[in-house]
């Protein structure tokens, strides 16, 4: 009950504030790409191309943690002699 909320909660705020972050970072490129002199389809380009690389890095950095914690958890739970689920 409790601890579905919270995680439900935790990942609309996760998802709202991630979003909020990658328009900020898409917006500050394509405004300094801007006040550089690009054309403004070039920039806009330029900013949505930044925050999607830093969204593919984050992703891939998460994905790697995800794996490596149940390979260590599946392995510390065999060491302690506790049930490993499948």
């Amino acid at each position: 009950g409790i601890a579905s909320g919270l995680v439900t909660s935790n990942q609309q705020i996760g998802g709202a504030i991630g979003i909020a972050v990658m328009v900020t970072l898409s917006t500050t490129v394509m405004n300094d790409r801007l006040a550089a002199g690009a054309q403004q389809i070039s920039a806009m380009l330029d900013g949505f191309s930044t925050a999607f690389t830093v969204q593919t890095i984050l992703m891939s950095c998460a994905i790697l943690v995800a794996g490596l914690l149940a390979v260590f958890g599946r392995e510390a739970a065999r060491i302690e002699g506790q049930p490993v689920l499948a």
